[in-house]
């Protein structure tokens, strides 16, 4: 699970008001917001604009899957796995 800080960082990323909420709150409201903005969807790592820690989060907490442009699966970084 992410820590309070990386969770605060990125409900501030996803524009979410985390103000008052518990851990598991926040985890909850970046969850629905992340289905939200990008279920079933493909965005470009290198592009995304997205911090580290919220391209680990979905990854790896989160099970969404990050592939490259020759559709192979990479982690958060863009390296192969």
């Amino acid at each position: 699970m992410a820590s309070r800080p990386e969770l605060v960082h990125m409900c501030k990323e996803l524009e979410i008001d985390s103000k008052d909420m518990l851990i598991e709150e926040m985890d909850k409201a970046i969850r629905k917001k992340i289905d939200e903005l990008y279920n079933k969807k493909t965005i470009l790592i290198g592009n995304a604009g997205k911090s580290d820690t919220l391209l680990r989060f979905m990854s790896e907490e989160y099970d969404y899957i990050c592939k490259n442009k020759e559709d192979q699966i990479v982690d958060y970084k863009g390296e192969l796995k």
